[in-house]
């Protein structure tokens, strides 16, 4: 799910880059609602996995998984919900702004690459939750350089907006909309809040666990 919210924001970042065109934002959209539809498939995969670890005692071993998993795709159940907000607020400053560029060129190659450091940033989030599942060490730090790369290509584009006099005034809330999703979508995977969440899980217990019978043939 990770993956597949980072490339559509990074088909977003790639087309973006030039004057894009209604066609265009309508295919962000679709790609968006596609990964809303992940979301729904992966949570009744999830809920099959929660009953089938209530009833292998293996479980026990790892006690914090179930709650891992059901977190981490609350929190990209969220981020589909913001990436479709961002590929909407884009699709509305276009039709808004009739035939004339939504962005000068300065303005797109910065929101380009805040596109791109969100998308990483999501990826990360993904392979974060994965590494608390499988046991194989928390990858906080390539999610916090993701985050960090794009706090600060969000402040470059909100120095340009606030400079970029041709944007007509009644568009102004259009264009907080588009910066309210992409901050919305970097909280949703913030790794200090991860980092936080997973102090509440329950911990293996300090006996030795229940073995494992085989059937015997």
């Amino acid at each position: 799910l990770g993956r597949a919210a980072a490339e559509v924001l990074r088909m977003v970042s790639r087309e973006v880059r030039e004057e894009y065109t209604a066609e265009q934002s309508e295919r962000w959209l679709d790609a968006a609602r596609a990964v809303g539809r992940d979301v729904l498939r992966a949570d009744r995969e999830l809920a099959k996995a929660e009953s089938s670890l209530r009833l292998n005692p293996r479980a026990r071993r790892r006690p914090y998984v179930a709650a891992s998993l059901r977190s981490g795709l609350e929190a990209l159940e969220r981020a589909s919900v913001s990436t479709r907000g961002v590929c909407r607020s884009l699709a509305d400053l276009l039709h808004a702004q009739g035939p004339d560029a939504v962005y000068g060129e300065d303005v797109r190659l910065v929101l380009s690459d805040l596109l791109a450091d969100v998308a990483d940033a999501v990826e990360g989030y993904g392979a974060l939750v994965g590494s608390e599942s499988v046991g194989a060490g928390a990858q906080d730090q390539v999610l916090r350089e993701a985050l960090g790369r794009a706090w600060e290509d969000r402040h470059r584009l909100a120095d340009l907006l606030r400079r970029e006099e041709r944007l007509r005034q009644d568009q102004w809330s259009m264009h907080g909309a588009l910066t309210s999703h992409i901050d919305r979508l970097l909280r949703d995977v913030d790794s200090n809040a991860r980092a936080e969440l997973r102090k509440s899980w329950p911990t293996p217990p300090a006996g030795p666990t229940v073995p494992f019978l085989r059937r015997q043939r």
